[in-house]
């Protein structure tokens, strides 16, 4: 029987698709932060990185991430979705590219087991770019974290699931052999997992209880 779910987060957790566009607007750096996403994020991410978190974002306050991030909603069905997954025993983890904060609360509104997921750091309440890129991970390497975690935990690939929706998540299906695309953005993310549902994250349930 599984033992462990993996969701991604934006947009399968919470509304948001992407937080970090919109902390580009809180931090009035949208029109920059746009342009050098879409030039480097598929084709260089670490200097993605080093312009915007170490160069764009450096020295911006706290407080306009704090909110940001207590504002965010829950999708539709993801409270009632994790407890029934708990009922059945499962434990739960978050892998996810966004905001660390957000994830933390997720891990104790939800009652998440585990959670691994990008942490700005703030200095005297203003970002410090440098130490936050030290401890980010790159976009690709989902499922790296996603196997140290299995190893670390003695969990076997075989006993794990991954639920995800988006291109990013391909490196977390290729880790296990039970996954889920959930309302997946692209062809390709759709055919890399092994099954594929629509509707909202409830209706994963009845291929879960398949697997058990």
């Amino acid at each position: 029987m599984p033992k462990l779910i993996v969701f991604d987060m934006d947009g399968m957790i919470f509304q948001s698709k992407n937080l970090w566009l919109e902390l580009h607007r809180r931090w009035e750096t949208n029109e920059q932060g746009k342009k050098m996403t879409k030039e480097l994020l598929y084709t260089n991410f670490p200097l993605l990185l080093q312009k915007v978190v170490g160069e764009l974002w450096m020295g911006k306050p706290e407080n306009a991430y704090l909110n940001l991030i207590q504002e965010q909603k829950y999708l539709p069905d993801v409270r009632e979705t994790i407890h029934a997954l708990r009922k059945k025993g499962f434990q739960t983890a978050i892998i996810s590219g966004g905001m660390f904060e957000l994830a933390r609360r997720a891990q104790k509104e939800l009652k998440i087991d585990f959670i691994n997921a990008n942490k700005l750091v703030f200095k005297n309440k203003k970002l410090d770019g440098v130490a936050s890129i030290a401890i980010w991970h790159m976009i690709d390497e989902k499922g790296r974290i996603l196997e140290e975690l299995l190893k670390r935990e003695k969990i076997d690939p075989s006993d794990a699931i991954v639920v995800g929706h988006d291109e990013n998540d391909i490196p977390l299906f290729n880790s296990v052999k039970k996954s889920i695309s959930l309302n997946p953005e692209t062809e390709r993310v759709a055919t890399s997992a092994a099954k594929i549902v629509t509707g909202t994250i409830k209706d994963i349930l009845p291929v879960i209880d398949e697997w058990i």
